[in-house]
């Protein structure tokens, strides 16, 4: 298993979900669709329609209802797609950078769980780690040479495989279930922290994306029915 990644600055999982998902591209493309969105909305509900366009020097002395309804509808419909096709560009971006932040704080939870049972701090095992200053016996079962981690865990001794943990072992080769499992019978606050955590940022993420992919696209798909109902309804 290839050693974990030492983690410096690197945002974390809450810090990506909370973090602006879209860029700047698609963030302008988002105002314009919302914009052109609310004017169509505006146009449908009022029964305003302008005589004048200044942006584009258009004098509509005799506008025709509805040819300009089907223009907003097709500017509307321009818009819509090109903020889809932005947005899941950054959709799948923002995915790639919450499965890295999860993958970092693992590998940090290597090192909290070598620390909890060994009564050191994380950053103390992650110095000796890195510069290669472990003990030898780093992979000897951790029964063997540090009863008192048993103290500060719930894992009894019928736990199976749980007797042949080791450091190197916590730390190269245990997989992301098994890191799970031994932190749900570990009574480390940190770990307890970070399980009641989870909820909340699965819930924080997906507030976030609703309000800043979905939401958009149901406003410019509501203007685009608007505008086509009044048009072949008028």
């Amino acid at each position: 298993m290839t050693q974990p990644t030492i983690t410096g600055t690197e945002p974390t999982s809450v810090e990506v979900l909370v973090g602006d998902p879209l860029s700047e591209v698609t963030r302008k493309t988002r105002l314009y669709l919302l914009a052109v969105s609310l004017i169509g909305v505006a146009m449908v509900t009022t029964g305003l329609v302008p005589t004048k366009i200044a942006t584009f020097g258009i004098e509509l002395e005799q506008p025709n209802r509805s040819a300009l309804l089907f223009l907003i509808a097709l500017v509307n419909l321009y818009f819509l797609a090109a903020f889809i096709v932005y947005a899941v560009s950054d959709y799948l971006k923002r995915v790639a950078q919450v499965e890295a932040a999860r993958e970092r704080g693992y590998s940090a939870l290597r090192f909290q769980l070598v620390g909890h049972m060994l009564g050191m701090s994380e950053d103390a095992v992650r110095r000796r780690y890195t510069s290669g200053e472990y003990p030898g016996h780093w992979d000897q079962p951790l029964g063997t040479w540090s009863d008192s981690w048993r103290e500060r865990s719930s894992i009894g001794g019928g736990q199976g495989h749980w007797d042949a943990i080791s450091p190197i072992w916590l730390i190269e080769r245990a997989s992301t279930e098994e890191l799970q499992g031994l932190s749900y019978h570990t009574r480390s606050e940190i770990l307890i922290r970070k399980n009641r955590r989870e909820p909340v940022d699965r819930i924080t993420g997906s507030l976030r994306g609703f309000f800043e992919f979905v939401l958009p696209i149901l406003v410019g798909l509501f203007s685009i029915g608007a505008l086509l109902f009044r048009i072949f309804t008028v």
